[in-house]
């Protein structure tokens, strides 16, 4: 056994070295093979190099072709059938105030301020009423003058005096309003009246300005008719001139330019006679 264990050795050295003996070969085949070569791969070989990745084609986007843009026609409208307006009447004239209530209510109120100051005694309440009735003068003049002359005390008749001066209208002597033409027109004028004295004008007449004795002109138009009347009256004896323009009644519609110089005065109130001349207004 213990021959036997170099043998073996010896063997596996062999088997293990690939070292190992064939069969015989038949006959023509009797030449030795080579040993077999035992090829170990080569580790370079198997290293191998991934083929590059190519990136995926982009893709392709095609522009579209313009496109133009939609044609958008108009819906023209369906004329509307014309419809004829009647033109506007014309606004009614506003009503005439009554001026004869207004100088009845007025001569009522004189009498019985009188009727009260005959029967009053003390003499800061006759005071006021002699100053009240003064202002009747602006109503009938020649009943607030007569009234004051009446007076048997001499400091209430001074009294009385005073206040029918100091609320006397003075001026041109006429009555007038706004007319269409937004200038002041002459309605009618007064007794004793400074531009009826003159024959040059007449109801209807357009005061259009005034010019002074400095030769200034003032055009009242745009101006309001408290505003005119402040320029009309003035200190008795004070010259001025009138601008009045007069619309013909027939043929061209040209207004006659007039200047009519007067002398301002004393207004006289009539009562009587401007019912009158009320009622003739209002019959046109």
């Amino acid at each position: 056994m213990k021959k036997l264990l170099p043998i073996l050795a010896a063997t596996a050295v062999l088997i293990g070295a690939g070292v190992y003996f064939s069969p015989p070969k038949p006959d023509g085949e009797n030449e030795a093979a080579p040993a077999a070569e035992i090829k170990t791969p080569s580790i370079e070989a198997e290293k191998t190099e991934p083929e590059p990745v190519q990136p995926p084609p982009k893709p392709v986007i095609e522009k579209p072709a313009d496109i133009p843009p939609p044609q958008i026609t108009a819906i023209q409208p369906k004329p509307e059938p014309e419809i004829e307006i009647p033109p506007e009447p014309p606004p009614p004239e506003p009503p005439r105030p009554n001026y004869n209530a207004y100088w009845e209510q007025q001569e009522r109120s004189f009498k019985n301020r009188m009727e009260q100051l005959a029967n009053e005694t003390d003499p800061a309440k006759r005071e006021a009423l002699i100053r009240q009735l003064g202002q009747y003068v602006r109503i009938d003049t020649l009943a607030a003058i007569n009234w004051a002359m009446s007076l048997e005390d001499p400091e209430e008749q001074r009294m009385a005096l005073e206040a029918i001066n100091q609320n006397a209208l003075t001026g041109i002597g006429a009555r007038i309003e706004m007319g269409e033409r937004g200038y002041p027109q002459i309605r009618d004028t007064t007794v004793l009246s400074a531009v009826g004295a003159t024959g040059m004008v007449k109801s209807g007449d357009y005061i259009t300005g005034i010019r002074g004795a400095d030769g200034q002109t003032i055009h009242f138009k745009g101006m309001s008719l408290q505003q005119i009347v402040q320029y009309l009256r003035g200190q008795p004896g004070t010259e001025i001139t009138l601008n009045v323009e007069r619309i013909p009644e027939t043929g061209s519609q040209q207004p006659i330019v007039i200047d009519v110089p007067i002398q301002r005065s004393l207004i006289v109130m009539d009562p009587e006679l401007m019912k009158n001349a009320e009622n003739s207004l209002n019959r046109r």
